[in-house]
């Protein structure tokens, strides 16, 4: 159960979901594992998604119906596994330290029951 499971919500991102997915599988905290949910988009991403879960570097949970970020989140902490969760957009990116810092602080802080540090958010940089 050591870890940290990073569930992702996603609806129609193409432009952005590439640059997400890598800034987590550039993470150097291990063990991870990532869980997507694909909530029934209409672009190029779920053909994207499927390439990561077919090399085995995402979960790619597909909804058949279009239920909401709120509703995909929690089908991914459905499935989730690892001792510690961090939630990010698809259309964001991390810092190569994000969840070892995460996971350092929760550890040092046993009490917290959530942490969120800054992120970066790739339409609001205007990269539309």
């Amino acid at each position: 159960m050591e870890g940290i499971s990073i569930i992702i919500p996603n609806y129609n991102k193409e432009k952005y979901i590439e640059k997400c997915v890598n800034s987590v599988l550039e993470q150097g905290y291990m063990p991870k594992e990532i869980i997507i949910v694909d909530d029934c988009s209409t672009d190029n991403t779920r053909t994207i998604l499927r390439r990561y879960a077919n090399e085995g570097k995402i979960i790619l949970l597909e909804n058949d119906t279009n239920n909401g970020a709120a509703q995909s989140r929690n089908n991914c902490l459905a499935v989730a596994t690892k001792e510690y969760v961090a939630v990010q957009d698809a259309d964001d990116y991390c810092t190569k330290e994000r969840f070892e810092r995460q996971v350092a602080v929760l550890e040092k802080n046993p009490s917290f029951d959530l942490y969120q540090p800054g992120y970066r958010n790739s339409m609001r940089q205007g990269k539309r």
